[in-house]
């Protein structure tokens, strides 16, 4: 053979592997990008879901029966864990080197417009005097903690951290007016092929249309009742945490949030200009609005008009104990539960901050459990010690006791100490027993925790467990509304 012509053949065998490598690799983009994400983990839900509905060849009836009697709420897990899964299979295959600002910056909004290869455009603030140094040093930022939301089969970019040189700018989804985290993938039971012991099919619409009434018609979000209540110094921290980004989501702590929100601006007098709410708080919001160990003058502290406001917080989301000192604790959205003595905000900080707020009166409802039994596995339910001020301008009033789970009332879309707390206040017909037109804390709680027709009851018969809320501190007889 000719040199030349090995020369020729040599150099076309090389072209050809190397165009080949190269549409392989598209390829493999290609297939990627055209996963069927919904279905690979509706699939792994439906495996997951089979095997946890067998019964144990040494299960007792009983023991089985009980343990499977939250459905939703495992079927809820299996999904976020199937979902994370997938995702770090996604995360695997972006570059954020690709990163960078794609147009000018909007001095009216004070953000940024972001491009990076796969995730397509997205928004981020960024203050102004900031904004010449984030884009000259755009080469030079480094991007973490990237998380996404799955929709319509597309990874959708959820939240990002940007940073240079100890500066920090953040991506949060959330913070999005447009953005409806409803729309967000979901696995319902009716997409499993799976049937039940004694059941047919499991069915989100079967369970909640089986209670939806069970306590009547009363829709606590329409007719709110009428007061003349005015309260233009009363300051309020309404907190629902929902997005959760290690551990499973709140479902209705939004819900709960905004609806205690409403309550307050229409039935209780508060200005909404006086009403700190926050969706999806972390460790630093809370920092910020109740205070640190070594500074208690937080945000909320700031805004109190000495002796002239009352103080009003709500709490739904996660809480959970620490596992070395057995404390309570709220759980920001971006904590690791089986660290929240590092990531968590402590309930007897909470308190203890609380207690040095020189307001007329202060009232903590919270809606979160914090015996770890939701969110924490293979550890046992642990009964939380939490130091609360008994003094005569507080009361707290809390969803569950001890080592008790505090459950969802899912006909209704709000937690269900949320539920009966506002359900008090719209029923005063009825809570209201001795017909002054007026409701103080005891008789909410009263209702709330009625036996027969209140929380206790309905949390065994929705879902088969006890649960007990509480009223502590020295306020409890203080008029809470008037009609």
């Amino acid at each position: 053979m000719k040199p030349w012509l090995s020369t020729f053949l040599t150099g076309a065998l090389c072209l050809f592997i190397f165009t080949n490598l190269l549409g392989q690799k598209e390829r493999d983009k290609e297939k990627i990008v055209f996963v069927n994400w919904e279905n690979l983990i509706t699939k792994r839900v439906e495996k997951n879901m089979s095997k946890w509905l067998t019964q144990g060849e040494f299960e007792p009836s009983d023991e089985y029966q009980n343990r499977i009697s939250n459905q939703n709420r495992k079927l809820e897990k299996l999904t976020a864990e199937a979902l994370d899964y997938y995702l770090e299979k996604y995360l695997d295959q972006l570059d954020f080197s690709t990163c960078k600002v794609s147009g000018s910056y909007d001095p009216d909004s004070e953000t940024f417009k972001m491009y990076c290869d796969r995730i397509g455009e997205f928004i981020v603030p960024v203050p102004i005097a900031d904004a010449p140094f984030f884009k000259e040093n755009q080469s030079y930022l480094t991007y973490s903690s990237p998380d996404f939301v799955l929709r319509n089969n597309e990874w959708i970019l959820s939240y990002l951290e940007i940073e240079h040189q100890g500066s920090l700018f953040k991506y949060d989804i959330s913070q999005n007016s447009t953005y409806n985290a409803k729309d967000d993938f979901r696995v319902l039971a009716g997409d499993l092929d799976i049937h039940l012991p004694n059941s047919n099919r499991i069915s989100h619409q079967h369970t909640d249309h089986a209670y939806e009434n069970l306590d009547g018609d009363i829709d606590i979000s329409k007719n709110l009742p009428k007061t003349n209540m005015n309260n233009p110094d009363a300051i309020a921290v309404i907190i629902g945490n929902r997005n959760y980004k290690r551990t499973r989501w709140v479902e209705y702590a939004e819900n709960d949030a905004t609806r205690v929100r409403q309550y307050l601006t229409e039935v209780l007098g508060f200005k909404s200009s006086n009403i700190f709410y926050l969706k999806n708080a972390s460790k630093g919001d809370l920092d910020t609005y109740f205070g640190t160990t070594s500074n208690h003058k937080g945000k909320l502290f700031n805004a109190v008009k000495a002796k002239k406001s009352d103080v009003f917080v709500f709490y739904s989301g996660h809480g959970a104990p620490g596992l070395n000192d057995q404390k309570g604790y709220f759980v920001p959205i971006e904590c690791d539960p089986n660290n929240v003595e590092l990531g968590g905000y402590s309930l007897d900080l909470f308190y203890k901050n609380l207690a040095k707020i020189p307001a007329k009166s202060k009232t903590v409802v919270i809606d979160a459990c914090f015996s770890g039994a939701e969110i924490l596995d293979n550890i046992s339910p642990i009964g939380i010690r939490v130091k609360v001020d008994t003094g005569k301008d507080l009361v707290a009033l809390t969803s569950s006791s001890g080592a008790q789970v505090s459950t969802w009332y899912n006909a209704k879309h709000h937690g269900l100490f949320t539920y009966f707390f506002l359900k008090a206040i719209h029923d005063f017909e009825n809570s209201d027993v001795n017909g002054d037109r007026e409701l103080t804390f005891q008789e909410v709680f009263n209702y709330i925790s009625n036996e027969n027709e209140g929380l206790p009851y309905f949390a065994r018969r929705l879902h088969g467990v006890e649960q007990t809320p509480t009223i502590q501190g020295g306020n409890s007889d203080k008029r809470l509304i008037q009609f």
